[in-house]
């Protein structure tokens, strides 16, 4: 594959910077980030390189790319050696009930329960260690506005108290306690920087507050900073985009290799919903490729759902239709919920595990609960009752562990879209519970950008792991108006649609459109913003390309010739 113009106009800016200079680059999925990055570090062999990439994944086909200047690591392993641990050193996460049992918070249950203290505890050290500053603020609590001073508070010192036992090391650190410590000794002068000339940050969109301020630490680096603002999807975990707001210089790939021209229109039309499209669209060096709506799955397909109870619910249907599957990532935590739920709506209330649930003691009083009547978790579960009774659950559960194959003992894939990021498939299906077009334009989401901004960089990713065919639920084939984006479709591009359709039908009624044109083969579908015909073999024309050349229609359809306007 050539070297792109973007990809030389990169290497040649890289060339001319010097220390403490930035460039943040902008690669849209399936440009060649890595590639990029592999170019510059090979044009410039005398200079050292320090590559951060957010996942071992990531680590290990960087260490099979690039050369000897390039030393692979994640800010991770770079925190658990500077600081000289071990793999015993490290806890995996402290418990609500471990929490309560070292700060001894038994006797603070008047307002709120020691558990519920412990959470909002454990939730304020983490979000204090995702963040950029030195020490714990009131603005890392997640505590409602109705709580009191005091609890406030109390929730601080504890919180302060436990991390001070972290730091002088009575207590071991998780992954998040490190990596923050880490932050805390550069910022003292206890540690030093790694000494490469430059540092390439990839994935840059998935940075959060302590990673981008540790990298910022390297003052004498040029940094290269490398992602896709529309592919930040970890904001749940403390993510905050590097590259927004960057006061370097920025540049652009937009060309991608990945996937053709149907799936590339769609990945444009979908970033059109963002509060802050892209102002430079995708294009492809490839003109195959396919787009098809239905609300089964593609059988052969990696189906891709929103979230793991979407997971759940896309396996329940697998299995009611007696087909197997292979399900990545661990579902047992939402099938136990589930088993909790059903038991609680059941009246079996001594039966229950998860210690959230404990406290209540029946399914009306978990409905009515301030913590779980906007769940999704409950909604979720309503929805899977309505399929499936609460006293069949078990069965149903168990249903789907039988069909659950080892990968490539089944034809379909069932994953999410956050166990997909930065892989790829042959054909890729979109699970129902993704964003769609009608509630992409919904109102509410006006008022919450940072929403609609999350979930429409979700389904992008989604779409964009496809290579050659991608299915989309059946919603987002029917047509819209968007208050975001309104289409209007030009009088001749109507009347040749009509014309094509009135002509393949003859007399037939309205409702068997769809059918009469298969049987002629050719199909005619909304393909985002477009009306496309396309033949069996998915080759496609948009009809709004050829409102005033109605003679390349004819030559591309010939047996629509004489009905062209």
């Amino acid at each position: 594959m050539r070297t792109t113009d973007q990809q030389l106009k990169i290497m040649d800016h890289v060339a001319q910077m010097g220390p403490g200079d930035s460039l943040a680059v902008h690669a849209r999925a399936g440009t060649g980030k890595t590639t990029t990055l592999a170019l510059i570090a090979a044009a410039n062999p005398k200079t050292t390189f320090r590559y951060y990439g957010f996942n071992r994944a990531l680590i290990t086909e960087a260490k099979n790319r690039f050369g000897r200047n390039v030393r692979p690591t994640t800010l991770h392993a770079l925190a658990f050696h500077s600081l000289g641990l071990k793999g015993e050193n490290i806890h995996q996460r402290y418990t609500p009930a471990e929490i309560v049992q070292i700060l001894s918070l038994h006797g603070y249950g008047k307002e709120m329960d020691a558990a519920l203290i412990a959470r909002h505890i454990d939730t304020t050290l983490t979000n204090f260690c995702h963040s950029g500053t030195t020490a714990i603020h009131p603005d890392h609590t997640d505590l409602p506005g109705s709580t009191s001073a005091g609890l406030r508070d109390l929730i601080l010192i504890q919180t302060r108290r436990m991390w001070a036992d972290i730091m002088n090391g009575l207590l071991p650190p998780t992954h998040d306690h490190y990596l923050k410590m880490f932050h805390i000794h550069l910022c003292m002068g206890l540690i030093g920087q790694p000494r490469e000339d430059a540092i390439l940050y990839d994935e840059a969109q998935d940075s959060n507050p302590v990673s981008t301020a540790i990298i910022r630490l390297a003052h004498h680096a040029r940094h290269i900073w490398v992602g896709d603002p529309w592919q930040a999807i970890y904001g749940f975990r403390g993510a905050k985009n590097a590259l927004d707001g960057f006061s370097g210089t920025v540049m652009e790939l937009t060309v991608t290799h990945r996937f053709g021209q149907p799936i590339v229109d769609w990945a444009n039309y979908v970033l059109t919903w963002h509060p802050t499209p892209p102002t430079t669209p995708i294009t492809t060096t490839r003109i195959d490729g396919c787009v098809r709506f239905d609300d089964e799955p593609d059988p052969k397909s990696t189906l891709i759902t929103r979230t793991r109870a979407g997971l759940f619910m896309a396996a329940l249907r697998q299995s009611q239709a007696n087909r197997t599957m292979t399900i990545e990532g661990n579902i047992n935590g939402h099938a136990a919920l589930l088993r909790d739920l059903a038991a609680l709506k059941l009246g079996r209330p001594q039966s229950i595990r998860t210690e959230s649930l404990k406290r209540h003691r029946s399914w009306q009083e978990l409905v009515t609960s301030a913590e779980y009547s906007a769940s999704p978790d409950l909604k979720r579960a309503s929805e899977v009752f309505s399929i499936i009774p609460p006293e069949h659950i078990n069965d149903a559960l168990r249903k789907i562990s039988e069909g659950n194959k080892p990968a490539g003992e089944a034809d379909l894939t069932l994953t999410t879209i956050h166990a997909m990021k930065g892989r790829e498939a042959d054909r890729i299906s979109i699970g129902s519970d993704a964003l769609s077009p009608s509630e992409a334009t919904e109102s509410h989401y006006d008022e919450r950008p940072e929403e609609i901004s999350e979930e429409t960089n979700l389904l992008y990713v989604a779409m964009t792991r496809a290579r050659n065919a991608l299915t989309l639920p059946t919603q987002f084939e029917r047509p819209f108006r968007s208050p975001r984006t309104t289409v209007e479709m030009p009088p001749d591009v109507y009347r040749i649609a009509k014309a094509a359709i009135d002509h393949s039908i003859e007399n037939q009624d309205q409702k068997n459109i769809r059918e009469a044109l298969e049987q002629q083969g050719f199909s005619l579908l909304n393909r985002g913003p477009d009306l496309v015909l396309v033949d069996n073999s998915n080759r496609g024309i948009r009809l709004a390309e050829l409102c005033l050349k109605p003679e390349i229609l004819a030559s591309k359809f010939p047996k629509y010739a004489n009905s062209i306007p």
